[in-house]
């Protein structure tokens, strides 16, 4: 499972994987994101990754989600993003 909470009140979105995830859940999670209508340009958003298995990323899958991300850079906006993980090593 993959959670996708948006407060439009603190303006501010977070993202919870639980499971192992990959650059399409990636790619489908910020899609989400981008249609809910709490979400807003320039909306930051922090990734708590803590939980997440993410031995599947490649570069080349990076590289998709970072092309998705400059598609979609007007409707996105401004934004910044926070990673959270449980050190140094696991990220």
């Amino acid at each position: 499972m993959i959670e996708l909470q948006i407060d439009k009140k603190m303006h501010l979105g977070r993202v919870t994987p639980r499971v192992p995830m990959n650059t399409d859940d990636t790619i489908q999670i910020l899609k989400e994101m981008l249609a809910d209508p709490r979400f807003s340009p320039g909306m930051p958003s922090i990734w708590d990754l803590r939980a997440a298995e993410l031995s599947s990323f490649t570069a080349e899958g990076l590289e998709r989600i970072g092309e998705f991300n400059r598609s979609r850079a007007t409707e996105r906006g401004p934004a910044r993003l926070a990673l959270v993980a449980d050190g140094d090593l696991a990220f």
